[in-house]
Parts: structure tokens; sequence; C-alpha cells
């Protein structure tokens, strides 16, 4: 990892491939390495309730397939990391999008 910056952010990526059954093991890698921001594509979830992806210290972001199955992307992010959620993609569209705030430099990051 290249350290540009006094406070690097850690981000994991991960394609879930269903993340239901995986939350635990999500929870326990996001606490125990201190992950700022987890994107996540292909967390299958229908008809979401955000306390399945709840981790404590964090703010959760989602967008559902809304055809077909299986699909479905999120972001957790820490709460204490300024960002905002970026305005939902176009329904054929299957994203989530953040703007991150740090060091004074935006980053746009989206999950597909």
């Amino acid at each position: 990892m290249v350290n540009i910056t006094n406070n690097p952010l850690k981000v994991l990526y991960w394609n879930a491939n269903g993340v239901r059954l995986k939350i635990p093991e999500m929870k326990t890698l996001v606490l125990k390495e201190e992950i700022d921001v987890v994107l996540l594509n292909e967390t299958h979830l229908k008809n979401f309730n955000s306390f399945i992806l709840n981790i404590p210290g964090y703010v959760l972001y989602h967008t559902e397939r809304t055809f077909g199955a299986k699909g479905g992307t999120a972001v957790l992010i820490k709460q204490t990391i300024d960002h905002m959620e970026i305005k939902k993609m176009p329904r054929n569209i299957e994203a989530t999008t953040v703007k991150i705030n740090h060091e004074n430099k935006d980053i746009v990051s989206t999950i597909v």
C-alpha cells in the first residue's frame, strides 16, 4: 500500500455473492482491521432492512436490484468520516455512490 497522505483511508471491496450468511465474518473483519469504507456488491438482499448490515459506528447506504434475482450494492462508512450519499442512479443502473471529504479532498466512490 502506498501512503500518499498522513492519514490514509482503509477501503475494503468485497464481492459478497450473497452477504446474509457472511455478515458475522464481515463485521469481525471490518472492526478488527479498522476499515474506513466498505464497498459491497452482489449483496443479494431484497426487501432490505438496514438492521441486517448494521455495524456500530458505521453509516449504511444500499441499492437493491429492482429486477431479477441476486444483485444489490452497499457502502458502509465510518460515522466520523465527512461524507454524503450521491443521488441514486437511474433505475436500470444498480450502484451506490458516496462522496468522501478526506484531508480537504473529495473522493467519489461508486460500487456497481
